[in-house]
């Protein structure tokens, strides 16, 4: 009877399907300096083009209105938050599963976490992810 069951069981466990993708994102925070600009790191693991994925980049303690938004090959522009006009960017990379952020005159009010969300929709399924990048900014000497 033990025997049964093992050939049951054993066969399931290759059925278990892997995740398309991770993000990821530095364990540590990333320092920038006031005024200066500074890159935001996430990207894709495995490495995968992202030319065809949305990319969010968000800060959670404003709600999920975007600092960046990219879907359909484009950066949209609404809804944006309106703190972050102008001063953000995708720094490239998307076909190599780069999806960091460029952010640019950094104020003393940027300090804090972001979000960083990659989705994929792939014949009706959707997959995403999410991982969390914190920025500390530092005053000029």
């Amino acid at each position: 009877m033990l025997m049964r069951w093992i050939w049951f069981i054993v066969p399931m466990s290759f059925c278990i399907e892997q995740d398309p993708f991770s993000v990821v994102v530095p364990r540590v925070p990333v320092y920038g300096l006031l005024g200066s600009s500074v890159t935001l790191p996430c990207s894709i693991s495995p490495t995968l083009n992202a030319v065809n994925f949305e990319v969010l980049w968000f800060r959670p303690q404003e709600g999920h209105t975007p600092i960046l938004f990219y879907q359909d090959l484009e950066i949209r522009e609404n809804p944006r938050n309106p703190q972050f006009q102008g001063r953000v960017s995708l720094i490239g990379g998307l076909d190599k599963g780069n999806v960091s952020v460029k952010l640019e005159n950094i104020r003393l009010e940027d300090k804090g976490e972001y979000i960083c969300r990659v989705e994929k929709t792939d014949e009706g399924e959707e997959w995403y992810d999410e991982a969390t990048v914190s920025l500390q900014v530092n005053g000029k000497y």
